[in-house]
């Protein structure tokens, strides 16, 4: 299993949910070759994150509690996203073997104009994005869309304080503050994509009926509000309905990651019960 490292504090608005999420990878070590072995990867520095090889060579606290990606390292900053978790794989993951490589692998998302709470929810207000940088987020947005499924979609690029070996070759610790989003990143193995399974598995959910009072305005528009009041037809169509998103669910994720149908219903599981434990959490506070 993956260490995963979830962003606390803000950010916890009971039925909020990213409409614009990301996922990807931002330090890679190496790539898991036929013979099962881990060619460590060379970026465009000349150098080897091997600090990514395990665990404990990398501060991520930084980078979880008051982090955010910009816009490809540019001065002035624009701030156009936000982290909210990071894993560590390595190498025998389902992750790791579908994707190929050992490291850390991050999600969070893009702000979006029509949402406020993408920013307000994360950011001390001073690090509010600027009308530009919501410009720029759209711009991601729609360039990782059109990038989708390519061999080179848009990379990260972690920004923080990294101390290397004598010869400048390998990079053996770091303090990950934020990272930056680019079309050529440092690194050719780093990629961060839209999470478009995301989106499903919140829509399989609410079909489900398992949300909370928050959720009812997001949920009209795909289940009838009593299902239970409803004619034993009507329930077995709903049923037919739940069925098919799952169905639909498990092949984005087999196409997506390359993983079997049974990891794919693990992950749909897990997704699930992670949400329902984060809404028991909000509602005890």
């Amino acid at each position: 299993m993956p260490l995963v490292l979830e962003k606390g504090g803000p950010g916890t608005m009971p039925g909020w949910r990213p409409t614009r999420p990301l996922g990807g990878w931002l330090m890679v070590y190496g790539k898991i070759g036929k013979d099962g072995g881990v060619v460590p990867t060379v970026d465009r520095d000349g150098q080897i994150f091997d600090a990514a090889k395990e665990l404990g060579h990398i501060d991520w606290s930084e980078y979880l509690k008051g982090g955010y990606w910009n816009d490809t390292h540019l001065k002035p900053e624009r701030i156009v996203g936000v982290p909210t978790s990071i894993e560590f794989h390595d190498g025998t993951t389902d992750l790791s073997k579908a994707h190929g490589k050992v490291g850390f692998w991050t999600t969070g998302h893009l702000f979006d104009p029509a949402d406020p709470y993408s920013w307000e929810g994360f950011l001390p207000r001073e690090k509010w994005p600027s009308r530009h940088a919501l410009e720029r987020s759209d711009h991601f947005w729609n360039l990782g869309h059109l990038l989708k499924g390519t061999p080179r979609p848009l990379g990260l690029s972690a920004e923080g304080r990294m101390q290397t070996s004598p010869d400048k070759k390998r990079i053996l610790k770091a303090i990950v503050t934020k990272a930056a989003i680019a079309e050529v990143p440092v690194s050719p193995d780093t990629t961060v994509e839209i999470m478009e399974f995301a989106r499903k598995v919140r829509e399989f959910r609410l079909s489900k009926g398992g949300v909370h009072a928050d959720d009812i305005s997001s949920m009209k528009s795909l289940v009838p509000e009593d299902l239970e009041g409803k004619a034993a037809s009507d329930r077995d169509g709903q049923e037919d309905v739940q069925e098919k998103q799952r169905l639909e669910l498990v092949q984005l994720l087999q196409l997506r990651y390359g993983v079997s149908a049974a990891t794919a219903e693990r992950w749909i599981a897990t997704f699930l019960a992670r949400q329902q434990r984060n809404q028991e959490t909000s509602h005890v506070r």
